[in-house]
């Protein structure tokens, strides 16, 4: 794909790696967009929900150590059934009870030990003791009680296919406090939405109304007549959230990393770790990524320059993701010198499937309503003794704990516009997991976007795929605003501020009181230098402390879709995640068809 100046294509490695799925052999470890590392993880799976048991322990818990298995356990009768066990079919997958009491027992007989737990869904993560990783996974396979373990997998963030920066003001550091502004602080709160057609994805899914100010020609009535989404809790598991961005600070009500810097990131590491918490990271984004789409979500009204879909939801920030040092290899591929600042400014963002897992626990004890997911990665699908069978598994047991307790769970399809119909030798996770709802990207129907007619036909005004959003028939997902080209930005005084088939949102300026690394300077596996930190993306110079940020992806529809089902959720509280979601996927089929709008309406109708 082509793009015109000032955009650049920020996919990283993702699509690379999904075509190479095909050439790999099942003994290896998949990538998950685009990187993967040998760890280790444990799943223990066993018989009734006992949520109240589960452990706390992730807020001090530690993560020493090189190599973590999963395992799940059960009862014997439930143990594998040969060469075709299918987590998703398997009987015991529905039947949770909390890790048995001699578990720490049995993963020290098997030579490793817990270093984190899940208790109410029957989870650890455990770590080589006294035997190496591949002894103790031989070993916890061997148990009759252990159901199934497996390495733990790097997955990535969906990153932006797309991203465009605004007009570049001549601002100094000098000139202005933390953080730097994109735009004149002399605009007015809500501009973008207000005065702008900027944030056509909000409009375009029914959030209006509500006696807030739109644009002319722009609608005036919407969900926002109902209800701006007070009540709700909107779980963003992601890269973190800028706690001090005007857009969602005032409803940030949760903070928490689980994540920490380990040689599988890459050197350096780019982000300032929590000195006060070792060895975890900053629940504060320094990757841009979370607080774009928790500022999509529920950015609130009056704050800063947006608003969000439901901007009277609270916001639990659940770091699950972190900074991902670039490779000398992708260096190259982009004419760069291999550098510490540009291995960082080129940086992804990624985790372990284990920190997902556990994310989505801690949301779903925490409160959330909802649960928005803008990651992903692939792993094989029905493969005897692990290979991504227990990961699989796992991601089912967790989200049907989810879903049972009344928490509705989104996830990004993806952004390598694959038909995932046709890669059945593989799953993508969390998207494919039971009762996740995947989301695919559409486009702004006021501009005719480049998708390719034989892929999928588009007419002008319609709502068509985005030309890069992965997709299929059997996938059971819904559609939202992800955007696509042409890109149309604003200037720093605000005028003009043209329309746009982006998808605007906040970025993170950094940490408080530090400002962008020196391109020069040096700097390892400590962080960077003090006084520095990164935060929106791979913009250079100033930019990278940006305020906003307008770009494309599945990353964008996801929390989209989450402040909407928030909307719903705020208007009739009692309503299951299966009744919303059957109400979707029964009246508003269909990419074409609005179901956002059209799902909002639609209760607030029959409410």
């Amino acid at each position: 794909m082509s793009f015109p100046d000032g955009l650049a294509e920020r996919s990283g490695p993702a699509k690379v790696a999904v075509r190479q799925l095909f050439n790999l052999p099942h003994a290896e470890l998949l990538p998950a967009q685009g990187h993967y590392e040998l760890l280790d993880l444990l799943l223990v799976e066993a018989w009734q929900s006992a949520a109240s048991s589960y452990s706390h322990s992730w807020r001090r818990c530690r993560t020493d150590g090189n190599h973590r298995i999963a395992i799940r356990a059960s009862a014997a009768k439930c143990n594998r059934h040969g060469s075709t066990y299918r987590p998703r079919s398997n009987p015991c997958a529905l039947q949770r009870k909390p890790l048995p009491d001699d578990a720490a027992a049995r993963i020290a007989a098997a030579g490793g030990q817990i270093i984190r737990r899940m208790a109410g869904v029957g989870v650890a993560v455990a770590a080589p003791s006294t035997a190496d990783g591949a002894t103790l996974l031989r070993n916890l396979r061997n148990d009759p009680a252990i159901l199934d373990a497996d390495y733990d997998r790097m997955v990535g963030l969906i990153a932006p296919t797309q991203m465009a920066a605004d007009d570049a003001a001549d601002v100094s550091p000098e000139m202005m406090p933390h953080p730097l502004p994109t735009f004149s602080t002399a605009l007015p709160p809500d501009f973008f939405y207000a005065s702008t057609p900027q944030q056509w994805p909000a409009k375009r899914i029914g959030a209006a109304g509500g006696g807030i100010a739109t644009p002319p020609g722009a609608p005036t009535s919407g969900a926002w007549d109902v209800t701006f989404g007070a009540g709700a809790k909107i779980a963003i598991l992601d890269t973190g959230v800028n706690p001090v961005h005007p857009d969602v600070k005032d409803n940030l009500v949760f903070n928490l990393a689980l994540t920490s810097y380990s040689a599988g990131f890459g050197t350096p590491n780019c982000e300032v770790p929590d000195a006060s918490n070792p060895p975890f990271d900053l629940p504060a984004d320094q990757n841009g990524h979370g607080t774009w789409t928790s500022s999509l979500a529920a950015g609130e009204i009056g704050g800063g320059l947006l608003i969000g879909v439901a901007p009277q939801a609270k916001i639990l920030n659940i770091k699950v993701l972190r900074n991902l040092a670039a490779t000398p290899a992708q260096l190259n591929a982009n004419n760069l010198p291999d550098t510490p600042y540009n291995r960082c400014l080129l940086r992804n963002g990624s985790g372990f499937f284990s920190w997902v897992l556990e994310g989505m626990v801690v949301a779903t004890l925490e409160g959330a309503d909802v649960i928005s997911m803008s990651l992903g990665g692939f792993v094989p699908r029905n493969l005897h003794g692990g290979a991504g069978a227990a990961l699989w598994s796992a991601f089912n047991r967790v989200s049907n704990f989810a879903t049972s307790h009344g928490t509705i769970v989104f996830a990004a399809a993806g952004n390598a516009a694959l038909n995932l119909d046709q890669i059945r030798a593989f799953v993508e996770l969390p998207a494919e997991a039971s009762g996740v709802i995947p989301v695919i990207a559409t486009t702004n129907p006021a501009l005719f976007p480049p998708t390719p007619p034989a892929r999928q036909p588009c007419t002008v005004g319609a709502d068509c795929l985005a030309s890069y959003s992965d997709f299929g028939t059997k996938l059971g997902g819904l559609s939202a605003p992800g955007g696509d080209l042409p890109g149309g930005g604003c200037a720093f005084s605000g005028s003009p501020c043209l329309p746009t088939g982006f998808v605007r949102g906040g970025c993170s300026s950094g940490l408080v009181g530090t400002v962008p690394p020196d391109p020069s300077t040096t700097f390892g596996v400590g962080g960077p230098p003090a006084g520095t930190s990164f935060g929106c993306f791979g913009f250079a110079g100033l930019a990278q402390h940006a305020w906003y940020v307008q770009a494309t992806g599945t990353s964008a529809s996801t929390p989209i879709a989450a402040g909407v089902a928030a909307l719903v959720k705020s208007a009739n509280s009692g309503l299951s995640p299966a009744q919303i979601r059957n109400d979707h996927a029964t009246d508003c089929t269909g990419y074409r068809q609005g179901w956002l709008q059209c799902a909002f309406q639609l209760r607030a109708r029959r409410c």
